[in-house]
């Protein structure tokens, strides 16, 4: 159990990083806040099309879409990546204890 706090949490770091640190606050100065988080969370969820863990795909990429939006709202009112990436990695526990269930 010790392993997978730490993978979800690296892993809640790493997409974090990757898309919302990167992306939403050098969209908020030419589209404006809303529609930077908005577009921020597009692409943080097409980022996860490709995922093979769930048979309901339109429905976890809806998901993962309204999640991105509030992570995103965290990130903009607290001015820090640590909540959102922290958030991501309390919702990918549920993941990978469900991928672990099934071996």
């Amino acid at each position: 159990m010790p392993l997978v706090v730490v993978f979800v949490l690296l892993n809640g770091f790493k997409e974090e990083l990757s898309t919302r640190a990167i992306f939403l606050k050098r969209f908020e100065p030419f589209i404006g806040a809303r529609l930077a988080n908005g577009a921020t969370a597009f692409v943080f969820a097409a980022s996860h099309v490709g995922v093979n863990y769930t048979p309901a795909l339109l429905v976890f990429l809806g998901i993962t879409f309204i999640l991105a939006l509030a992570w995103g709202y965290v990130m903009q009112k607290t001015d820090s990546i640590i909540g959102p990436a922290l958030f991501h990695g309390a919702m990918d526990i549920t993941i990978v204890l469900g991928i672990f269930s099934f071996l």
